[in-house]
């Protein structure tokens, strides 16, 4: 069975604009998260933001970028890759 990723991104996601200058059509639905960086006995030294995405939804987002999400503004910390089977990207953002 193959599951539908863009309802679930649809249904649960927030907005992501990057090219898109209809501010009623965002580029992706996405998810953002910020689980905590945890290095050496227990110290979070920061927290860093996640967003997770269909792939191809946002093809050719590079390192450096600002994007908005949610209504913030994010640069892209790192070129985004595919996880798990690869209907998903991963992109690590800080604010901008």
């Amino acid at each position: 069975m193959q599951e539908d990723v863009d309802a679930f991104f649809r249904d649960f996601g927030v907005p992501v604009f990057w090219k898109s200058v209809d501010p009623f059509s965002p580029d992706a639905m996405a998810f953002l998260d910020f689980p905590d960086e945890v290095v050496l006995e227990r110290v979070v030294l920061h927290t860093a933001a996640t967003l997770t995405y269909p792939s191809g939804r946002l093809a050719g987002l590079d390192e450096g970028e600002t994007i908005q999400v949610g209504g913030e503004s994010y640069r892209v910390r790192e070129r985004p890759r595919r996880i798990d089977d690869g209907r998903l990207t991963q992109a690590f953002l800080t604010r901008a």
